[in-house]
């Protein structure tokens, strides 16, 4: 079997070690898969294994167009074969609308205690019907409608500030994803692909939102691989 971490734009071959992972590339056309020997254990959701496989695509979006894999991806030599050219053309072309392009990820963090205690103080998400005898069922419904309505206050809290420096940030992107409150603690989460020539840019776009929302905190990380704007069908 051969473990899958992603697609260049080369068939020139490589091969190197990672972590002593042997890692090469199986070439059709203009295009490879870069893979390595795999096997069950290498697919386990473990900080070892994580951090080999993004070792891996770090080292070579430096140099090649590269579209990611998902973590995991086990495949058999002739599948891999088969997955290059029947993918080809469409490979061919995400490689092109990737190339030279890096993901940035910016995460920003507040007090959701106190954010919470607002949204209580500011609504009444009490149920007349909580005074009234009644079932345990129905006393559970009434506990999950005041969670429904605490979770959209904190979204509808969060999604204004989240609006702001997410329109802030995507000036610089080519792409970008917004994500509002994945988190009680975290906010924001936005995702962004830029050129990699303006990761300079984008930081510097960075530190001046960190001195204006100085109320939060922010996360900056990448470049990378782009994670979250490369969907392949590995089939």
């Amino acid at each position: 079997m051969l473990y899958l971490y992603g697609i260049i734009d080369s068939p020139e071959p490589i091969y190197y070690t990672c972590s002593g992972r042997n890692i090469y590339t199986l070439a059709y056309n203009d295009i490879s898969a870069l893979v390595s020997r795999g096997d069950g254990p290498m697919t386990r959701v473990t900080g070892e294994n994580v951090i080999i496989h993004g070792e891996v695509l770090n080292g070579i979006v430096e140099k090649q167009a590269l579209l990611p894999v998902r973590f995991g991806t086990l495949l058999g030599g002739g599948d891999v074969e088969g997955l290059l050219s029947r993918n080809y053309h469409q490979f061919l072309a995400s490689l092109n609308e990737v190339r030279g392009m890096v993901e940035m990820s910016v995460r920003a963090l507040w007090n959701a205690a106190e954010e919470e205690e607002k949204c209580r103080q500011g609504n009444d998400f009490s149920d007349p019907r909580e005074d009234l005898p009644g079932n345990p069922g129905t006393l559970f419904l009434m506990q999950k409608r005041r969670q429904l309505l605490l979770e959209r206050c904190l979204k509808s809290a969060a999604g204004i500030p989240a609006d702001e420096i997410h329109g802030w940030l995507s000036r610089a992107a080519v792409k970008h994803i917004k994500r509002v409150l994945p988190s009680p603690a975290m906010f924001f989460h936005g995702s962004y692909m830029i050129n990699r020539e303006r990761a300079g840019d984008f930081a510097a776009e960075f530190s001046s939102l960190r001195d204006k929302f100085t109320r939060y905190k922010f996360l900056l990380s990448g470049p990378w691989p782009l994670y979250s704007f490369v969907s392949l069908n590995c089939r």
